[in-house]
């Protein structure tokens, strides 16, 4: 014996009036309740590596709150570090895969090349002038005593605030 195929629910704009109403209502009412829980990651500076892991010229990728990012550093200026989204804005190539020329982190795909601050500084295959807007998303760095941090925020446009006075001075002292 076969199974009776189930009746498909009406469209919402099929509802009566009163219901589609109601099922907004409700919807609105979720989200004001999701938006009012606190973030699951606080809002601050997370390590994700020591000094000596991100060699000049090394490209490292790692995970922080469902973030992909990747790490670089220009073998030029070493304490030039960057931090982007591992995946390039213009294909979604994965840049932990590229490789580091002339202290900008070369994707693997296309040879666009980013410097530390997500501008793009190069395409290969275009003589006109790049656009400021051309960029991958940039994450702010530090340094920690020799603990290479990223700052990390619900509200990814904040940016990272300065490392309190006290490590400040130690940091400096370290050196």
């Amino acid at each position: 014996s076969r199974a009776r195929p189930q009746t498909a629910r009406p469209f919402p704009s099929r509802l009566p009036a009163e219901d589609r109403l109601n099922t907004s209502a409700r919807a609105r009412q979720s989200e004001r309740q999701i938006d009012s829980y606190p973030a699951a990651f606080l809002g601050g500076w997370y390590a994700f590596a020591h000094e000596e892991e991100l060699r000049p010229g090394q490209v490292l990728s790692f995970d922080i709150d469902g973030e992909q990012l990747v790490a670089f550093r220009s073998a030029s200026d070493p304490a030039d570090i960057g931090v982007l989204n591992r995946h390039c804005p213009h294909l979604g190539a994965d840049l932990s895969q590229g490789t580091v020329k002339k202290g900008c982190l070369e994707c693997p795909f296309h040879n666009w090349q980013f410097a530390s601050d997500g501008h793009v500084t190069k395409i290969p295959y275009t003589q006109s002038p790049l656009r400021a807007a051309l960029k991958a998303r940039r994450w702010y760095t530090t340094n920690f005593h020799g603990v290479l941090c990223v700052w990390i925020h619900q509200d990814r446009t904040r940016r990272g605030e300065p490392p309190p006075e006290r490590l400040r001075r130690l940091s400096a002292r370290r050196r």
